[in-house]
């Protein structure tokens, strides 16, 4: 192996994790920007994740038409939304993906788990964690998703008070 080849190795090497995470940036960007906006209630939390930083976790409060069912015994299945009114939690309920063209919009079950949790900055975090707590006890927490067609999610905000988390820190 000749010197050049092994710092072409090297850079390659450097060079991919900042591309990857860029890449992800980029993507999540792209889902925001092109998605449609749905807003779901929040309930129950669980304020930090130890291994990976300061998360919201959070339970969210579905309205399901029905009755809450689960994809165990679908293939290709997605949550289909079905809008009520601005600003306001769907009604939902899980059907197959080819038929939730029906729907206002879909989100493919493996999508699902984007919705569990909502990053925090460090500096604020046990400020932000009581005012989400505060909100969430009172019906007044939402979380903000972008849905795309292909029933990509991508967590927007998570507001409470009608105000993004951040926000209401300055208030």
């Amino acid at each position: 192996m000749t010197p050049s080849t092994n710092k072409t190795g090297i850079l390659v090497a450097l060079a991919l994790p900042l591309v990857l995470i860029v890449g992800s940036i980029a993507f999540s960007q792209y889902n925001l920007e092109r998605g449609t906006l749905w807003y779901f209630s929040l309930k129950g939390y669980d304020p930090r994740d130890l291994l990976k930083g300061h998360y919201i976790h959070y339970v969210v409060g579905y309205d399901w038409d029905g009755g809450a069912r689960s994809c165990d015994d679908l293939a290709d299945c997605c949550l289909c939304l079905t809008e009520t009114w601005e600003r306001k939690p769907p009604r939902v309920h899980f059907d197959r993906c080819e038929a939730t063209r029906r729907c206002d919009a879909s989100i493919r079950d493996e999508q699902l788990e984007k919705l569990q949790r909502f990053y925090i900055p460090g500096a604020h975090a046990s400020e932000l964690e009581r005012i989400f707590i505060k909100a969430a006890r009172t019906d007044e927490a939402l979380l903000q998703v972008s849905v795309t067609s292909e029933g990509s999610v991508t967590v927007k905000d998570l507001l409470v008070y009608d105000q993004p988390l951040n926000e209401a820190l300055l208030k």
